[in-house]
């Protein structure tokens, strides 16, 4: 990504914008329809100039076509109301010969156990949309995520804990220190329980948005469901 245009749609408080800062791009934008862009904004604006923050909507973006020559959404593009349309929004934003890039949630990720077992996930869902306020809710996962992750990771026992105690646990699939995966296990546990929309895809599905609009060399990653292609 050096020297390129770069739009990160979902930047949230920033985890990945910090990331591709190291690889020196010409110009990063990141947007996000919550307030974590203000804290995006107090943790990384002071010491990149070449960094740009907007709080939108990812439907109504003040941006001009084909300005990018990087576009992703991590996680993101699957919490909006129609997510086809959200992604065919953004593929006005990528350069001919620019690259676009999402991950979203995948059909059955997860899903161990038999069908017709009841998860407790759901009731936190429920309650998490419906009756808890996000505020509460987040002072929950932030209280039992750091016991939780624990023994979730134990065998035999695990196997209960973790649909009791459902943990989005990153241990072994990314580099991160024990203080960061517990700061990403409660951001994104926090993330699962409390999103109005949470779509599903096979990655045939996000394959055949891609070809279906005109792009080639399109690659699917190790991290399901993600997949990136290069505009025509």
């Amino acid at each position: 990504m050096k020297g390129k245009n770069v739009l990160d749609v979902g930047c949230g408080t920033g985890r990945y914008l910090e990331v591709v800062l190291k690889a020196e791009p010409e110009a990063l934008v990141g947007i996000d329809l919550s307030e974590a862009v203000y804290v995006a904004a107090e943790n990384l604006l002071p010491n990149n100039n070449r960094l740009m923050l907007l709080q939108c909507d990812a439907n109504h973006l003040p941006l001009p076509d084909q300005v990018f020559d990087f576009v992703y959404s991590i996680g993101v593009i699957h919490h909006t109301p129609d997510p086809y349309k959200t992604w065919k929004n953004l593929v006005r934003l990528v350069k001919p010969g620019g690259r676009f890039a999402i991950w979203v949630y995948g059909k059955g990720r997860g899903n161990r156990l038999p069908s017709w077992i009841p998860r407790p996930i759901y009731l936190y869902k429920f309650l998490a949309n419906r009756i808890i306020p996000s505020g509460t809710m987040l002072k929950i996962v932030l209280s039992y995520v750091p016991w939780a992750i624990k023994l979730n990771r134990l065998p035999l026992i695990g196997l209960v804990t973790r649909q009791l105690f459902p943990v989005i646990d990153y241990k072994g699939r990314f580099s991160l220190t024990d203080e960061m995966l517990i700061e990403w296990a409660c951001l994104d546990t926090f993330d699962c329980f409390t999103p109005k929309y949470a779509r599903t895809y096979s990655v045939d599905e996000i394959i055949g948005w891609y070809k279906n609009n005109g792009f080639v060399d399109i690659k699917v990653g190790k991290h399901l469901v993600s997949v990136s292609g290069r505009k025509l």
